[in-house]
């Protein structure tokens, strides 16, 4: 059992797809070390979630990403944000950089 202090990936979080996407992830920088976002805008984490879930097909998709990063009302959150906010950019180059739904279980099972 993991004791309090280390960092507990959320199930459905913690599949080989998603191990290879936390790696890409932390290398451009959108993940810390912790697996948590770099950026603690909550607009930004929780765009960052509703891309995890859907690239991993994880549903219900916030109450993972809520336990993992220490966050809460993320779905309100997600109905907050406007289709002109500035965070949409922001996740275009995040979406930009993760891989296809194939490619991710192509490399998930390797």
């Amino acid at each position: 059992m993991k004791n309090e202090s280390e960092n507990i990936v959320a199930q459905p979080l913690d599949t080989p797809e998603a191990q290879v996407l936390w790696g890409i992830l932390m290398a451009y920088g959108y993940l810390g070390e912790d697996l948590k976002p770099a950026d603690p805008d909550a607009k930004k984490a929780t765009l960052l979630a509703d891309s995890i879930a859907t690239l991993l097909q994880i549903s219900p998709k916030w109450e993972p990403f809520e336990r993992m990063w220490g966050m809460t009302g993320m779905a309100a959150t997600f109905s907050s944000i406007s289709e002109t906010d500035s965070c949409r950019e922001w996740i275009k180059e995040v979406n930009a950089v993760m891989p296809s739904p194939d490619i991710l279980k192509m490399y998930g099972s390797m």
